[in-house]
């Protein structure tokens, strides 16, 4: 069966590394203008990372395989075994001979904050939109990449008639206040964490009651508050899934995305679709690195009964 959703986004190589302390023992707030900083990490490991590879990641786990438009890198090879593993739709991707898959270095400190450093390298380089990838789903979640591939990727998602979903990410101060409105007006939702909100409302001048109308849900996250679902009026509180334990946050919210919209494809309740993405995330926060938890289909079934007290 052909995917049923596309995912763009970075396909990247990860490095994670973590701070003992709090990152705030090391700044000095009135010599900001002055930085000058050494975060010393007690590990560092290398992933397999990028927004569009972990949503994809997620969505095969529960049995939703994607299709993914995104650049690649002279580097993919293994990157690309991995996900075929996994029946991830990869014809749409375009390899670039010259240039690395693109790589985020990721600190973490010991609160969950990160400071992450972000190369672009072949993300987006000689691409061409995969028109014909686009037109054969159901769903497209337009993940943070270059805003100029983004805003094309809305510009043919309106062409072609095609639910989307926007999710600028740390993309966002990158867009101008009409990109962003553009791409939020007619959108199926928008994802945007707490912080990634604030900045929205101060780049385009909005407010909340102006923003929201303009897309037919909004997702907010706030971290180990839960979400928020906004449809119309109506706001739909989502609780977090309470980890066994608490070992890295990257990719966290790529694992919320997936989860959401496998239920949103399924046609389930907003409730619903918001508690699979807060158990998905879950898993992540649990290991180390973005894409090395696993489960079969009943095992996530099962843990989502035992956390939320009802049946999927």
């Amino acid at each position: 069966m052909p995917p049923r959703i596309a995912v763009t986004g970075s396909l990247a190589y990860d490095t994670i590394s973590t701070f003992d302390q709090a990152f705030e023992a090391l700044l000095v707030p009135e010599k900001l203008h002055e930085l000058s900083v050494c975060f010393v990490v007690s590990s560092k490991e290398r992933h397999f990372g990028g927004t569009a590879g972990n949503i994809a990641y997620n969505l095969a786990l529960l049995k939703e395989p994607a299709t993914i438009l995104a650049g690649a890198g002279h580097d993919f090879g293994d990157y690309r075994k991995h996900l075929e593993s996994l029946g991830v739709d990869l014809s749409a991707i375009r390899v670039s001979p010259d240039l690395p898959l693109a790589s985020a270095t990721i600190i973490s400190d010991v609160r969950g904050h990160q400071i992450c450093e972000f190369y672009p390298g072949a993300m987006g380089k000689g691409l061409k939109p995969g028109i014909t990838a686009l037109q054969n789903v159901e769903l497209v979640l337009i993940a943070p990449d270059d805003p100029a591939w983004m805003m094309e990727y809305v510009d043919l998602c309106k062409q072609f008639g095609k639910r989307y979903f926007f999710d600028p990410g740390q993309a966002l101060g990158r867009f101008t206040p009409e990109q962003l409105l553009h791409a939020i007006e007619g959108a199926e939702g928008v994802f945007l964490n707490d912080y990634e909100l604030e900045l929205l409302k101060r780049s385009t001048g909005y407010t909340e009651e102006q923003l929201f109308p303009l897309s037919r849900i909004f997702i907010v996250t706030y971290g180990e508050k839960g979400s928020k679902i906004l449809e119309g009026g109506r706001v739909v509180e989502v609780p977090i899934a309470t980890p066994t334990r608490v070992l890295e946050p990257t990719g966290c919210g790529d694992a919320y995305r997936a989860g959401f919209l496998k239920g949103y494809l399924e046609g389930r309740e907003l409730l619903v679709c918001g508690e699979m993405g807060a158990l998905l995330a879950t898993y992540v926060v649990e290991q180390k690195g973005t894409q090395n938890h696993a489960f079969s289909p009943k095992e996530f079934e099962r843990r989502f009964e035992e956390v939320f007290g009802k049946s999927l």
